[in-house]
């Protein structure tokens, strides 16, 4: 039929048109296997966009059969997008980009009729949008699907109201998701809150809920609040292992380890970083091997271990470019950036700096990629503009109190502590890295001391301080 219509139209949109015409009558005939042989056959590669003819009224059974028809299939989608033919599903979402948005909009613009197609659009959309960098449209269409879904609750009973709250917390869960990665971290905290109370209330699909306790798990490790982060991802992890959920158990093994390193034990992370790889392998899971080999590549940093460091850096830029990850992009450059850093390589940190901090923008990051204000800082002091350095460092310092980002805040003050060393204003110095030392202790990052941090980062990043100041200070 779509080959007839294509011979017979006078054009793009009456092709188009005709397309969804007949996905339209068809679908509501068969069902969902339609939509399988049809993906078989390739007919979805063959239409780009759902654009009707001017003089054509998309009623709703026209505009309701095309979003209903996407919401089938990224409901189909979204399992795959972390299965060993991932990229594949990623670029296929990709080339229907279009359709999605006018799915979207539809159900956005359909009253009471689209409220609960526009939430299954949203959820099953939501690692498309994270995994190709459409934080700033996802973030949106999660927050007005909320919107749209409180207005229709009270007015809906039985198995609908039931979906409708599932929903609800799918879609909690994906704002707060993508909140936090913008930046915001006050709002992702009172979206994953409310997802996981909802979650509670409601005693239905545990797998989604463990999956919000990971991120509250992600989110209290950026924030600092490891006692927080350890309840979460271990409580996620007796999930996944009671529904033996291999998938979930390498996520939170990932997360265990990206915890385990920000308390600085090393050897800790690297077995839960070792184990959670070998599960994504197993699985194919191409996105989940990149983000744990990217976490090994900071603790080999951390460990002075540079060239495994890059090793395992140029494997994670590699995939993260295959799969079209801009966030995955970004954090393999940053390490890259900090690796080149530490070795004295300057112009090389400072490139990849700006890149990253680019891509970030991209994203639609609150604050960019804050920690390159501080790598910017570094570099500055390392070409002997210390006035430059202070002020980068001082603006990531402010950043870094609004997101109550408290460990990076204590490397600030130890990096403004190297500013005054070098200065020689000996007591200032002592003073801010007294100031850091205080606020490690209060995290309890595993007893790490000031000469320990002060000392071995002063002379990681080559700011320039002599041994005989930096122990005069301490």
């Amino acid at each position: 039929a779509l080959d007839a219509w294509s011979a017979k139209a006078a054009g793009k949109a009456a092709i188009d048109y005709g397309f969804h015409m007949i996905i339209t009558e068809l679908t509501d005939q068969v069902g969902s296997e339609l939509l399988k042989e049809l993906d078989a056959a390739g007919v979805f590669s063959r239409i780009t966009r759902f654009d009707p003819h001017p003089d054509v009224i998309v009623t709703e059974a026209i505009g309701g059969g095309h979003a209903r028809f996407y919401a089938a299939l990224l409901e189909r989608a979204e399992p795959k997008l972390t299965g060993a033919d991932q990229a594949r599903w990623l670029d296929q979402l990709e080339a229907e980009h279009a359709n999605l948005r006018t799915a979207l909009a539809w159900a956005f613009d359909s009253g009471t009729e689209g409220v609960e197609i526009a939430a299954r659009l949203c959820v099953a959309l939501s690692k498309f949008f994270l995994r190709r960098g459409h934080w700033t449209e996802g973030r949106r269409a999660a927050e007005d699907a909320l919107a749209r879904l409180d207005s229709a609750l009270p007015a809906v009973r039985g198995e609908r109201a039931q979906r409708m709250r599932e929903l609800r917390a799918r879609l909690l869960h994906f704002s707060g998701m993508m909140a936090y990665r913008q930046g915001d971290y006050g709002a992702s905290s009172e979206r994953l809150g409310a997802s996981i109370e909802l979650w509670r209330t409601l005693g239905t699909q545990p797998d989604r809920f463990a999956e919000v306790l990971q991120e509250v798990g992600t989110l209290s490790v950026l924030r600092d609040e490891y006692d927080r982060a350890d309840r979460a991802l271990s409580e996620a992890l007796q999930i996944h292992r009671e529904r033996d959920n291999q998938q979930g158990m390498a996520s939170v093994l990932n997360l265990l380890g990206f915890l385990a390193m920000a308390l600085g034990q090393y050897d800790r992370a690297q077995a839960f970083l070792r184990e959670a790889v070998d599960l994504f392998d197993a699985m194919g899971d191409e996105w989940g091997t990149t983000r744990t080999l990217q976490l090994m590549a900071v603790v080999a940093r951390n460990r002075g271990e540079f060239a495994a460091a890059d090793e395992l850096l140029e494997r994670t830029l590699e995939s993260s470019n295959r799969l079209g990850n801009k966030s995955g992009t970004a954090a393999a450059l940053g390490e890259m950036g900090l690796v080149a850093l530490a070795q004295g390589k300057l112009d090389r940190a400072e490139e990849l700096t700006n890149e990253v901090m680019e891509i970030y923008e991209s994203l639609g990051g609150v604050s960019s990629w804050t920690l390159g204000k501080v790598v910017l800082g570094l570099i500055a002091l390392n070409q002997g503009k210390a006035e430059e350095a202070a002020r980068c460092i001082r603006d990531a310092l402010v950043s870094f109190h609004k997101e109550h980002a408290r460990y990076d805040m204590g490397t600030c003050l130890m990096a403004l502590a190297g500013v005054a060393a070098i200065a020689g204003r000996g007591r200032r110095a002592a003073r801010l890295m007294g100031a850091s030392e205080a606020v490690y202790r209060r995290l309890g990052a595993s007893g790490v001391r000031v000469s320990e941090i002060g000392l071995g980062s002063w002379l990681t990043y080559g700011l320039g301080v002599e041994a005989e100041v930096a122990k005069a200070c301490v």
